[in-house]
C-alpha cells in the first residue's frame, strides 16, 4: 500500500468522517424510530421481535462482530504491508549501497590492472634496450677479441719469420 500524500489524507478523512457521519445517522434514526415504535405501541413492536424472532437479534450481533473484526484484519494487514514496504525499502538502499561499493571495487581493480600494465609495458622496454646494448656490447667485445687474437697470431707469425 502507498503512502498517501497531504491531499490523499485530507480526502480519506473526508470519506472517513462522511462514513462515519452516515452510520450515526442511519443507525440514530433506526434507534429513534425503534424507541419511539416501542414507546406509541408497545405491543406492535413485541409483536414485531416475536415475528423475527431471535434469530434476527443473533444476524445482528454476528454482523456486528464480524464487521469488527473485518476491521481489526484490515488495521493488521495495514500495519504489516506498511512494515513490509519499510523492510523493501531498507533493502533497496542496502542494495544501492553494495552495488557502490562494488563499483568502486572494480574501478580500484581497473586501475590497478592498468598500473601493471603500464609497468609491465615499461619493462618490457627497458628489457628490449637492455638486450640491444648487451648485444652492442658482445658484438664489440667479439670483434676485440678477434683483433687481439689477429695481433697475437701476427707476432707468432712474426716472429717464427725471425727465427727462420
Amino acid at each position: 500500500m502507498t503512502p498517501a500524500t497531504d491531499g490523499g489524507k485530507r480526502v480519506d478523512v473526508l470519506g472517513s468522517g462522511l462514513v462515519l457521519g452516515t452510520s450515526i445517522v442511519g443507525g440514530g434514526s433506526v434507534v429513534y424510530a425503534a424507541f419511539e415504535l416501542i414507546q406509541a405501541q408497545p405491543d406492535r413492536a413485541f409483536r414485531l421481535l416475536q415475528s423475527w424472532g431471535p434469530g434476527f437479534l443473533l444476524a445482528l450481533f454476528i454482523a456486528w462482530s464480524l464487521s469488527r473484526i473485518v476491521n481489526r484484519a484490515i488495521d493488521v494487514a495495514e500495519k504489516v504491508g506498511g512494515r513490509v514496504a519499510l523492510s523493501l525499502e531498507n533493502v533497496a538502499t542496502e542494495q544501492g549501497k553494495q552495488a557502490l561499493a562494488q563499483q568502486a571495487a572494480a574501478d580500484k581493480d581497473d586501475r590497478q590492472l592498468q598500473e601493471m600494465q603500464t609497468l609491465t609495458a615499461l619493462t618490457a622496454q627497458r628489457s628490449e634496450k637492455t638486450y640491444a646494448m648487451l648485444q652492442s656490447y658482445h658484438e664489440d667485445m667479439q670483434e676485440t677479441l678477434r683483433r687481439i687474437e689477429q695481433k697475437f697470431d701476427n707476432r707468432i707469425a712474426g716472429e717464427e719469420q725471425s727465427k727462420t
